[in-house]
């Protein structure tokens, strides 16, 4: 994992095209601006957390339903 410091405005470059920028930096949180192509699924850590927590969920469902 790369560790960076970076201030407010400051950017991270992730190759040709993926800009972040740090927005704001606040007492409990930071501000992230992301620039990408609209092809890339961008999404939040907790967000994926729980997607992939109802995803197997909505797949059990789906073998109790067939079993019945």
């Amino acid at each position: 994992m790369l560790v960076l410091s970076r201030k407010v405005t400051e950017t991270i470059h992730i190759g040709d095209n993926i800009t972040i920028t740090i927005t704001r930096i606040g007492p409990t949180s930071v501000g992230v601006g992301i620039e990408a192509p609209a092809s890339y699924d961008i999404k939040r850590g907790e967000h994926f957390g729980n997607v992939a927590i109802e995803d197997c969920l909505a797949d059990r469902i789906t073998v109790k339903t067939e079993e019945n």
